[in-house]
């Protein structure tokens, strides 16, 4: 039997397959208020057809504030659950599950970089805000959510001692880093209950490998079922990078034959007891395939060459070729999908066949 259409369990749900659609970041389309547009309509039910097991949507902002930094869907309101329920039926109506990533662009929406830039009272309200956030999200009928701490945003900041550079109770050790985002998990799972499914995205240098491995072992026992893996902080955010960067903190071993993203799942995977998820330049099924055999990863999770082929679990599955993403320097898709090469070959496909 194909390794892509096995059935699994994540918690108490169990998924078609193993294959996740990752979360793609959508700010080119959203609106200032966070509500859900026609873009994202759209987009969704390309995700509900793509027969994937498990959908993450784009890291949706708990707090308006954000908006000033990068607009992207919002979770901070009451008013914003009819459109997020539309997005969890187009997901879910052909049985894949739906979880919303959560985030707080942290210091980034006050200028900065480290968490000294952002008011103190703020960032020990930020907790609630995310506890709040997945109450909608579950009223608005998604399976769960997926914790975002990644990325150079808030929850990043906090974990990583390059940017936690404030006295506070939440800084000091791994243990104490790691608390903030224990307590958000603790608090989700005590409002949502045991059928809501919580993931954690983890940077695998934060700042290096060993502490990313405690972190997860952390986030395990706080209740998480699930650590999707990403990167983190390191120490060129001291030059004014402010993005992910993913040189520092992981030694890769000769032969090894895919991204360091990946190498960190597997390593993480290797020191606790909970489905890891692997990203990062899973293109095709032959690496999917071999990642999952391997016993790399328990799930993968496939961006661009879904954004590029929104069939291509579909094709794969039945041993057809999908359009392959050509790998852009800017990521044309996320501006203008009419713009994007892959889905101009689609189109030109399509018309051909007529």
């Amino acid at each position: 039997m194909d390794i892509l259409t096995q059935k699994k369990m994540l918690g108490k749900h169990e998924l078609k397959n193993p294959v996740t659609g990752a979360a793609i970041n959508l700010r080119m389309y959203a609106r200032c208020d966070g509500m859900v547009a026609d873009t994202h309509r759209k987009m969704y039910e390309e995700y509900g057809n793509s027969g994937m097991g498990m959908v993450v949507t784009d890291a949706m902002n708990v707090n308006p504030e954000c908006q000033s930094f990068r607009t992207t869907l919002g979770c901070w309101s009451d008013e914003q659950i009819p459109g997020l329920s539309e997005l969890a039926g187009l997901i879910q109506k052909n049985g894949t599950k739906a979880i919303v990533q959560i985030a707080h662009r942290g210091a980034h929406c006050f200028g900065g970089k480290k968490l000294s830039d952002a008011p103190l009272l703020r960032l020990l309200n930020v907790q609630q805000d995310f506890i709040d956030a997945a109450v909608r999200i579950q009223k608005a009928g998604f399976d769960g959510v997926e914790v975002h701490c990644v990325h150079v945003f808030l929850l990043s900041q906090i974990l990583s001692p390059i940017t936690n550079d404030i006295t506070w109770k939440y800084n000091g050790s791994v243990e104490k880093r790691a608390q903030y985002v224990v307590e958000i998990i603790k608090g989700i799972r005590e409002k949502c209950g045991d059928d809501f499914i919580i993931g954690c995205r983890l940077g695998c240098n934060e700042p290096d490998i060993q502490t990313s491995i405690k972190l997860a072992k952390l986030f395990e026992e706080a209740g998480v079922e699930y650590i999707s893996v990403s990167s983190g902080v390191d120490e060129r955010i001291e030059q004014g990078n402010m993005d992910d960067t993913f040189d520092l903190g992981i030694e890769v071993p000769e032969g090894w034959p895919y991204t360091k993203r990946v190498l960190g799942a597997w390593q993480i995977k290797q020191n606790v007891n909970i489905p890891v998820m692997a990203a990062d330049g899973i293109s095709n099924g032959e690496i999917a395939r071999d990642i999952l055999e391997k016993g790399y990863a328990d799930f993968v999770a496939v961006g661009r060459a879904r954004m590029a082929d929104p069939n291509w679990y579909n094709k794969i599955v039945k041993g057809e070729e999908p359009v392959y993403c050509f790998h852009c320097p800017v990521c044309f898709w996320l501006f203008d999908e009419t713009r994007c090469p892959a889905r101009r070959k689609l189109v030109k496909m399509a018309e051909e066949s007529k």
